[in-house]
């Protein structure tokens, strides 16, 4: 987002996004959300294992470096935007931050995971749903219906037109496959170090939060018992 802050609008490709962490998609969401009055961006209400109970997780935005605020921004989808894909258009468009442009999203927003009915056979089951605080509804099953709705293969016509920005098939071409940032091509030194720290921290059941933002403190305490587990 860095070399974007000084941008008059911003497009979010999720077109070929399948999904993500809640944590990530909200903490995406905080760049547009004015820092002085912070707002709950989702939360998750999931049953508590082997019981009839649940439980309710918030996940409010987050300080970011900068403030992209009070310019266009638009999220392109697609029938296959999935999941945490679907999660920053749904909750940026309900939270009136940004206008979605394209097709309906796949619709999958109950997390969950499978669970074996036989030696053969297992079955995806959902554990429970993200609610989002403004609608007090999600996208299940129904998907992230667009603001403006077109074919997915002309949602970026689409948003640079309403931007105002030339949409002949040449333009169109030379901005889909221009590449902004250039990708790592070697190894970073430092992430081998961090990766086997990292699992030796989980394997003791003691990860340091000091190193963790937020968002991912809440996650890794949540899972830290499987984690442990696994890695034992």
């Amino acid at each position: 987002m860095a070399p974007l802050k000084d941008t008059r609008a911003l497009i979010l490709d999720l077109r070929r996004n399948g999904g993500g962490a809640p944590a990530a998609e909200v903490y995406v969401a905080s760049y547009f959300v004015d820092p002085a009055k912070p707002v709950a961006v989702n939360k998750f209400i999931s049953r508590n294992p082997g019981t009839d109970t649940f439980r309710t997780e918030e996940f409010k935005s987050s300080p970011t470096p900068y403030f992209y605020g009070g310019k266009p921004v638009y999220v392109l989808t697609s029938g296959f935007t999935f999941s945490g894909g679907e999660a920053v258009a749904y909750d940026l468009q309900a939270l009136k931050l940004a206008k979605t442009v394209g097709d309906v999203t796949g619709g999958g927003a109950n997390p969950g995971g499978m669970a074996p009915i036989s030696p053969d056979f297992g079955m995806f089951v959902p554990m429970g749903r993200p609610e989002n605080p403004a609608t007090g509804k999600n996208w299940e099953g129904v998907g992230v219906q667009p603001d403006v709705a077109v074919p997915a293969a002309d949602a970026l016509k689409g948003a640079l037109g309403l931007l105002g920005q030339k949409t002949d098939q040449t333009s169109i071409d030379a901005l889909s496959q221009a590449r902004l940032f250039t990708p790592r091509n070697t190894p970073n030194p430092a992430s081998e170090a961090a990766i086997r720290r990292m699992l030796d921290e989980l394997a003791r059941g003691e990860p340091n939060y000091d190193l963790l933002s937020p968002g991912m403190q809440e996650v890794t305490r949540q899972q830290l018992p499987r984690l442990h587990r696994w890695l034992t």
